[in-house]
């Protein structure tokens, strides 16, 4: 049985101009089932008769999220008991990144980084972290990426700070010293303080000695989160320790 058939072809506009149809009756008392046009696409759904009276409807497909990014529709909610939960907010953060104009100024850099239009869509996403997300690890899109730039369901992974930074931190870390005279090979491990490596004649030694210790911190890392980590991590660790 259909219930509140009576507003069939009722019309209303919401705030954002999208256009919001009754289109048939509903499966409970006071629902109706409406058609949605407006944002990515149209779809339909079912709602109770007093939402569409106070206009609190919300377009599931307008990209509201830095002019990209939007909710659509399924299980993943952006709130759970009134709170954003965790998937949300590492995907609103990365819409952030490369859709905010004013993070952009701060962070031009992020002006060549892409985010596929898969992911525009918060529940593929949040699909995705479910399946992927390792607690308090950290969204990479540098590690598995070739330099493309783009965050996807085939170039990110979860990383550890700590690693996540050894990748980051890919600029050779030697300095020459005008006090001592000497070239000084340091490397950064997560976010303390630079390790001193040593103090070298040359700038060639400093950069072998540098490298050495590079690929050291890096293996132990592997051994640290082999078991951890994706397969097709590691194996993108172990190339880029090869290449440095």
């Amino acid at each position: 049985m259909k219930y509140s058939i009576n507003n069939v072809g009722r019309k209303i506009t919401l705030n954002d101009g999208s256009i919001v149809e009754c289109i048939d009756g509903g499966s409970k008392r006071g629902h109706i089932l409406i058609k949605i046009t407006g944002g990515i696409k149209d779809y339909v759904t079912e709602i109770q008769i007093s939402q569409f009276n106070a206009k609190t409807i919300k377009n599931k497909y307008i990209p509201s999220i830095y002019g990209k990014g939007y909710i659509g529709e399924g299980k993943h909610k952006a709130k759970v008991n009134g709170k954003k939960n965790k998937a949300y907010n590492v995907w609103n953060s990365m819409m952030q990144r490369v859709y905010d104009e004013k993070y952009l100024e701060k962070k031009p850099s992020y002006r060549k980084v892409k985010i596929c239009k898969e992911w525009h869509n918060f529940q593929n996403f949040a699909e995705w972290f479910e399946k992927n997300y390792i607690d308090g690890f950290q969204l990479d899109k540098d590690l598995l990426s070739n330099d493309e730039l783009i965050y996807s369901p085939e170039t990110c992974c979860f990383l550890p700070s700590v690693l996540n930074n050894s990748i980051i931190l890919n600029r050779i870390g030697v300095y020459y010293s005008n006090f001592e005279n000497k070239y000084i090979a340091q490397i950064q491990i997560g976010t303390r303080v630079p390790k001193k490596i040593g103090r070298f004649d040359t700038k060639e030694e400093a950069i072998k000695a540098f490298k050495i210790e590079k690929r050291k911190r890096l293996d132990y890392l592997i051994d640290k989160y082999e078991n951890i980590l994706d397969k097709k991590a590691i194996d993108a660790i172990r190339k880029f320790k090869e290449n440095i």
